[in-house]
């Protein structure tokens, strides 16, 4: 992985600071005007040289490979990260995550498939195996994690609709289905971490 470097002020224009970022950042008159000018930047060595980037943000694991498996592979986890699914949704969104990293995997198998039988038994060949094998096993993984239903809440719903337990059972419940929907997303996110190849 490319390490990133973090410049807090650009000398010149370049492909994400213009000049009139450079200028805000010199003579500040808003909150955040002296951060114009800041940007990230990094490599990516190829077999003939290098690839350089810039960003405004701090890159994410996504944008430091040049691998299109590793980019789709690490695109997914983030996704994965940053959701926030609906309880509701739990499960559809599950099976969502499940069906990209098997999407992965099926473009792994093809790429394999559409190889001169020749190639396939090297290492390019025995590597895209190994990216759709493990792809596969990672999406039945994944498909596997328990999903639950509001039926699985362990508290009786009191019987007075207005009182203050039914407020508190409410709250409780409410706690319940978020921590559920942060156990999945760990579990989706720490089987997608699974990915070989």
């Amino acid at each position: 992985m490319p390490k990133a470097i973090f410049v807090k002020k650009a000398q010149k224009p370049n492909g994400v600071v213009s000049q009139e970022d450079i200028d805000r950042a010199n003579n500040p008159k808003e909150p955040g005007d002296e951060t114009a000018a800041s940007y990230w930047h990094w490599s990516m060595k190829t077999t003939y040289g290098s690839v350089k980037r810039q960003s405004k943000r701090r890159p994410r694991p996504s944008q430091m490979t040049l691998s299109e498996f590793w980019g789709n592979v690490l695109s997914l986890q983030e996704e994965a990260e940053d959701a926030s699914p609906d309880f509701d949704d739990l499960e559809s969104w599950r099976d969502e995550i499940a069906g990209r990293a098997r999407e992965i995997g099926e473009e792994c198998r093809e790429k394999f498939e559409n190889m001169p039988e020749g190639l396939q038994q090297g290492s390019t060949g025995e590597l895209l195996e190994q990216r759709a094998d493990s792809c596969e096993g990672v999406a039945d993984e994944i498909e596997g994690i328990d999903v639950p239903s509001e039926d699985d809440f362990d508290q009786d719903e009191p019987e007075d609709k207005d009182g203050e337990e039914h407020q508190e059972w409410e709250e409780a419940l409410d706690n319940w289905k978020q921590e559920e929907v942060d156990r999945v997303r760990e579990d989706v996110v720490g089987a997608l971490s699974g990915i070989e190849g």
